[in-house]
């Protein structure tokens, strides 16, 4: 394909952000139409999403209490702070592959953090992981970025209050937001929680798919129909033994 096939079939963003994912440095290029493909519904459904988060009224700063933080608004938080200094790194080495894993990591963990916190979102994370993400992509991705910008995140941020600074309505102009120190711990505090979540799912999903018996000769023997279950019990250990 050339590239105006490409933008003809997949759009001009969606073709950017799979020639990123194709490979840097020394590593053989390679353009999926799969990657491309998926990148118009990731875009899609972080336009809805922002939509439906963002605040709508214009937010007073000075109100942005970080000793009031929950532990899910400090791990968004941290998390915003390595994307921003990462993002950075890897565009001044031209790694535009990282781009799109920190992407993807950052749209993961936007549900955790909605999960986490039971739909209670903190708007002051949530306008910063917004601005956050849409001036790392805004080099990948400029009209899908600069159009979420001006549509749902430059009114609500021009009219707020004790702001580090005014937004400017072009994002290209907007700067590069403040990057504040990375906590290790906190990072490995949400790595561990996404890694039970994910055991705890594959486990219920097991559970409820009832599973099979082994048979005679090692073949499966027919499964008996199991209850349907929808919730489980965690245990957390508070002591540990000594070795």
């Amino acid at each position: 394909m050339t590239l105006n096939q490409c933008i003809k079939k997949f759009g001009s963003e969606a073709t950017r952000f799979a020639l990123c994912d194709a490979g840097d440095t020394l590593d053989d290029a390679n353009f999926e139409s799969e990657t491309a493909n998926a990148a118009i519904m990731k875009l899609f459904v972080l336009e809805q999403w922002i939509e439906t988060n963002m605040p709508k009224e214009p937010l007073d700063f000075a109100a942005d209490d970080k000793s009031t933080y929950t532990l899910w608004d400090k791990l968004l938080d941290n998390e915003i702070n390595h994307a921003l200094s990462q993002a950075h790194k890897f565009y001044s080495e031209m790694k535009f592959k990282n781009i799109i894993l920190i992407f993807n990591h950052l749209i993961r963990i936007k549900e955790s953090y909605l999960i986490g916190r039971g739909g209670q979102k903190n708007d002051f994370v949530i306008a910063r992981f917004v601005e956050a993400i849409l001036t790392i992509m805004n080099p990948v991705t400029p009209h899908f970025c600069q159009h979420v910008w001006q549509k749902f995140v430059y009114g609500p941020l021009s009219q707020s209050q004790n702001g580090s600074k005014a937004p400017k309505e072009m994002l290209l102009l907007n700067g590069w937001p403040q990057s504040n120190a990375f906590d290790r711990i906190l990072s490995d505090q949400l790595g561990y929680m996404e890694s039970v979540k994910r055991d705890v799912r594959l486990g219920l999903d097991k559970a409820m798919s009832g599973g099979k018996k082994k048979g005679k000769g090692g073949k499966n023997a027919a499964a008996e129909p199991a209850p349907a279950k929808e919730n489980c019990m965690i245990v957390i250990g508070t002591e540990y033994p000594e070795f």
